[in-house]
């Protein structure tokens, strides 16, 4: 076993030309001590820049702070947070550029739009209103807190997130969803895939599968039909 990093840094230096502040970049900082304890300090600053287009900024900045959010939303856990940002920095970012500039490889056939998950500062507020509106019917109430509104074969999720007002991802349903098998194939491929086994974030379809694509969205992978 090689050498295990006692402490990372992860910052954003902006290029020097940039003339006005793009908005809070993250700064992460881990520290693993033994094996029984992974602490792990998280804050995000304001750069010092001076420009409203930020070029040039380095993708694997993207992919962490996707980590952040989902170990802030505990879909992921500490370990799984510091395994993540480890493999990024160890690799320099390189499996983001990989995926941007090698042939993709379909890993499975898509069939719909499963559904959407917002982040809402009230779940039960926001779930009537929907009902109300749209004459939707709760199919799922995840562990996590969670109210999945059916939609068809697909469903709207409200969630209590710490980003309100906006959608947190968007699943595409595929046909023969099998995560492991599709984790491999996108690893392969040289992008990084996110399997979620915490069974407090669903009622049915297995472990989850997400992934971001070149612009950081967050897709997950789910069952066609998957309800929550």
């Amino acid at each position: 076993m090689g050498h295990v990093p006692t402490r990372i840094g992860v910052h954003a230096h902006p290029p020097r030309r940039a003339r006005a502040s793009p908005g809070p970049v993250l700064c992460l900082r881990a520290r693993v001590r033994g094996r029984a304890s992974v602490p792990v300090e998280l804050r995000r600053e304001r750069p010092r820049v001076r420009s409203a287009h930020w070029r040039g900024a380095p993708p694997m900045i993207d992919q962490v702070d996707s980590l952040v959010r989902q170990f802030e939303e505990r879909r992921l856990g500490r370990r799984e947070l510091v395994a993540g940002v480890l493999a990024l920095v160890a690799s320099g970012g390189a499996s983001a550029v990989r995926a941007q500039t090698t042939q993709v490889p379909q890993v499975a056939q898509g069939r719909s739009i499963n559904h959407v998950s917002i982040g809402v500062s009230d779940v039960e507020r926001s779930a009537r209103f929907y009902q109300d509106l749209l004459g939707l019917e709760v199919v799922s109430r995840p562990g996590n807190g969670g109210i999945n509104l059916g939609l068809s074969d697909g469903f709207l999720g409200c969630y209590a997130l710490p980003e309100v007002g906006r959608a947190n991802h968007f699943c595409i349903g595929v046909d023969d969803y099998d995560p492991v098998r599709i984790a491999e194939a996108l690893g392969r491929a040289g992008i990084q895939a996110r399997v979620d086994t915490n069974p407090r974030n669903r009622t049915s379809g297995g472990d989850q599968l997400y992934l971001n694509d070149p612009d950081g969205t967050v897709v997950q992978l789910g069952a066609h039909g998957y309800q929550g």
